[in-house]
């Protein structure tokens, strides 16, 4: 097998999407997570607009508790331009 080919098989098995990433504030001390957890089976939201929606949602609710909310794609990158959309929730 090429190499080309091992690679496209790796990839293909990689799930696709989106996530959410941001820090908790505990104590004074920042805990970065995520949702939804890949790691754990869990389906990945499916379009980045969806899940700036979903983050927008989740700060609102959070106000304080969890900070820096932003998009990251399903190998965990940061989005495009995710500093000018980042929810600092603070």
């Amino acid at each position: 097998m090429q190499y080309s080919e091992a690679l496209e098989i790796i990839k293909d098995s990689q799930p696709t999407g989106f996530m959410v990433q941001f820090a908790r504030v505990q104590i004074g001390v920042l805990y970065p997570d995520h949702f939804p957890e890949k790691h754990k089976g869990e389906e990945l939201i499916k379009t980045e607009e969806e899940a700036w929606k979903i983050a927008r949602k989740f700060a609102a609710v959070s106000w304080g508790k969890y900070i820096n909310i932003h998009v990251v794609d399903s190998n965990f990158h940061p989005v495009n331009d995710y500093q000018t959309k980042m929810i600092k929730n603070r």
